[in-house]
């Protein structure tokens, strides 16, 4: 069974919203804002070991991808998907709908073929 644009979307997006919860343990330590709801209010929540270790671990796995993929691909993921400064018009001074879309799609195809390799 095939992902939809959308399947690829949402599985991007989770490991974007973990990936910006580690940076938070890295910057804050063990005891850290929850970063689902920094915008509304700063409710703290502690992490335990095992998922201090697994945030740490997708940090790396996520940063080790954007490594490899090749620069544009990484740069368009890191603004669409693991931005703490996401502004969902972001692209609208560089690309046309379609090549945003095009770009997207392409980005999303090659950060998810090398997350699972």
């Amino acid at each position: 069974m095939s992902l939809t644009f959308k399947d690829r979307e949402n599985i991007i997006r989770s490991y974007g919203k973990d990936y910006k919860k580690s940076k938070l343990i890295e910057l804050k330590g063990i005891e850290v804002l929850n970063s689902d709801l920094v915008s509304e209010k700063d409710e703290k929540y502690i992490i335990n070991e095992s998922n201090y270790h697994y945030y740490y671990g997708v940090q790396n796995k996520i940063d080790r991808v954007l490594e490899k993929m090749d620069y544009d691909d990484a740069n368009f993921i890191r603004c669409e998907f693991l931005s703490n400064n996401y502004r969902p018009d972001w692209w609208r001074s560089y690309f046309s709908r379609s090549t945003y879309y095009r770009l997207k799609k392409r980005s999303m195809e090659n950060f998810l073929r090398m997350i699972y390799d």
